[in-house]
């Protein structure tokens, strides 16, 4: 993973390449089955103060976006805290484990929220805890 800052902005690109599990490559028939399909990776993502409060300003406009769930109870979830035995970084070091318990302890304090925009762009809210 790798973050590019944009200059004169607090904008940063955030570059990720999956190690594991191994993808394989699918014939897509239309756009809809990327998302139907959970497959692809291209998205953008927010970073907000208040996740709940964005969540019920999207719903509002629910007619206009997709979310990634069409069930009842779906909104904002709590990531899982991680194991930082199963955080890696790559290429593989050895003496990373300062750094495996800091992102473990990230992922742990992030909230997200997805949803497809009326023009098909996935979207992802996070909000990070303190």
């Amino acid at each position: 993973m790798r973050f590019i800052k944009v200059p004169a902005t607090t904008t940063r690109i955030e570059l990720v390449q999956y190690h594991s599990p191994k993808g394989y490559l699918k014939e897509r028939k239309s756009k809809q089955d990327i998302w139907e399909s959970g497959h692809g990776v291209g998205h953008v993502c927010l970073k907000v103060k208040n996740i709940q409060e964005a969540f019920f300003h999207l719903k509002k406009h629910g007619d206009k976006i997709t979310f990634a769930s069409d069930r009842p109870d779906y909104g904002p979830f709590q990531l899982e805290q991680a194991d930082p035995d199963s955080v890696q970084f790559f290429p593989i070091r050895e003496g990373l484990s300062k750094h495996q318990r800091m992102m473990a302890d990230l992922i742990g304090r992030v909230s997200s929220l997805f949803f497809r925009d009326p023009y098909g762009v996935t979207w992802v809210l996070d909000q990070v805890s303190s």
